[in-house]
């Protein structure tokens, strides 16, 4: 009598099916220019070749393994919940309780931070001064925690019970100095780092890393108007241009922190924080999301010559990405908001509903200034660059076998990259010309009855015979 292994209890035909197909893509997609010059989180260095001729070498992980789990076949400790880009350096907040700085030109893990004690769900970049940066890191632990991050044996400042509950959403947003954070408590709280960035400066001034004596950031607002876990959290981004060349319907955007918040049952809240009165204001909701949103990224457009307007990309896990345009004067045709409503809409505003959206299974998406082309980080580990002048799809890339759940641009000497990270802990690193190749317009299906027959068409060369 032969027994299954234990992974394989109580797993359907189509769970076996799934782990083995990733199993199988993983051993496919494990090294090379096609599928990202990947980094295997975990495993060792993987150097970006000098050329895209050139194979960078394969992971030593086991890989063998993976068909066993079935459907949870993923990145095990690895998985990427969360990352930030900054500079050649990507920060990573694993499942497996830590987090890794990793540099993307070598592949080698520079540092990992390993303090928490549970997933890590949230990171943030505080640069300090060139060459110095501040890493906060938020977890199932209820705790943030803040370290140096060139010098990361231990974190310099712990702010237990940061929350009531698990903390899943981690934003700083850097013009205000303010970090923001969001949980199951289905609370959202702004911290002030303004004293700690002043104390970090006077230090690296006498000494060569920050000491434990931070202070701890004050409480500057918070607000409990979401009805589920918070799980995302965004502010305005900076402009290209001044606010003169905003659009008109924008401007008030430079005059507080603006900031946008969503949770797991696809409530998407615009809020404005005061500074002299420390309240926090529900504007208006942004109507649309049916379920969980995975995130929320707002972009600036130029919507005309030389002015600029900000939308809001929202993906959901009801299979959409929806683009939200702030401005009245470039939105395009309003579509239907969400079917099912949790209470009247919040906030003295109408609710904003969007102008574009894929229906696409999406984890991530990273809008492109080039010819109106968003970037989609998907379910399947695909990378989709779709068109909005065409509404549809026009270039892939493949090389993950789990969700995409990051993607940005690293600016390298030579040329840009697209890095995306996944739950299947892996990190890619994808040249700007391989992800425009091959782009083009999918083609206009035929018009019904257009054409012939093979009857027709004998016909009509008689016809232009005579």
């Amino acid at each position: 009598m032969t027994s299954a292994p234990a992974t394989h209890l109580f797993q359907s035909d189509a769970s076996l099916a799934l782990g083995e197909a990733r199993a199988a893509k993983a051993q496919r997609t494990a090294h090379g220019a096609a599928h990202g010059y990947p980094i295997w989180l975990g495993v060792g260095a993987s150097p970006l070749p000098h050329s895209q001729e050139e194979q960078a070498p394969a992971p030593t992980r086991d890989l063998a393994t993976l068909a066993e789990r079935a459907a949870g076949a993923d990145g095990g400790l690895h998985k990427v919940l969360h990352a930030a880009l900054a500079h050649e350096t990507l920060y990573t907040a694993e499942a497996g309780r830590l987090a890794r700085r990793t540099h993307l030109e070598s592949g080698d893990a520079l540092a990992t931070y390993t303090r928490h004690g549970g997933p890590v769900t949230g990171i943030a970049v505080i640069p300090v001064q060139p060459g110095r940066t501040i890493l906060c890191t938020a977890s199932w632990d209820r705790c943030l925690r803040f370290w140096d991050a060139e010098h990361a044996r231990a974190p310099f400042l712990c702010v237990d019970n940061a929350a009531a509950d698990l903390l899943k959403a981690l934003h700083y947003d850097a013009p205000h100095a303010i970090l923001c954070s969001g949980g199951s408590d289905k609370t959202v709280r702004l911290w002030d780092l303004a004293p700690m960035l002043a104390w970090a400066r006077r230090s690296l001034e006498s000494a060569p890393a920050l000491g434990a004596d931070a202070p701890r950031p004050p409480l500057v607002g918070s607000y409990q108007v979401h009805t589920r876990p918070v799980v995302s959290l965004a502010s305005v981004p900076a402009a290209p241009a001044p606010p003169a060349q905003w659009a008109p319907d924008v401007r008030n955007l430079d005059s507080a922190l603006v900031l946008w918040s969503a949770d797991s049952m696809g409530r998407v809240l615009q809020v404005r924080w005061d500074a002299d009165t420390q309240r926090c204001t529900v504007e208006r909701e942004l109507d649309g999301p049916e379920t969980n949103v995975h995130q929320l990224v707002p972009a600036w457009r130029e919507y005309d010559a030389e002015q600029y307007t900000l939308d809001v990309w929202c993906v959901s896990s009801d299979q959409t990405v929806r683009r939200f345009p702030l401005s009245a004067h470039a939105r395009e045709t309003v579509l239907p908001g969400r079917a099912s409503h949790a209470g009247a809409a919040a906030g003295a505003q109408p609710p904003l509903r969007a102008d574009v959206c894929f229906s696409v299974p999406a984890r991530s998406v990273l809008p492109l200034a080039v010819d109106d082309l968003v970037l989609l980080g998907c379910v399947d580990g695909t990378l989709q660059l779709w068109s909005l002048a065409h509404g549809a799809c026009v270039h892939v890339l493949d090389g993950h076998w789990h969700e995409v759940t990051f993607l940005s641009v690293w600016h390298r000497a030579t040329e840009p990259y697209v890095v995306s990270a996944s739950l299947d802990g892996t990190v890619r690193r994808w040249p700007w010309s391989r992800l425009m190749a091959r782009r083009e317009a999918p083609e206009a299906p035929a018009a019904p009855g257009a054409a012939l027959t093979a009857e027709e068409e004998a016909e009509l060369e008689a016809l232009l015979d005579e």
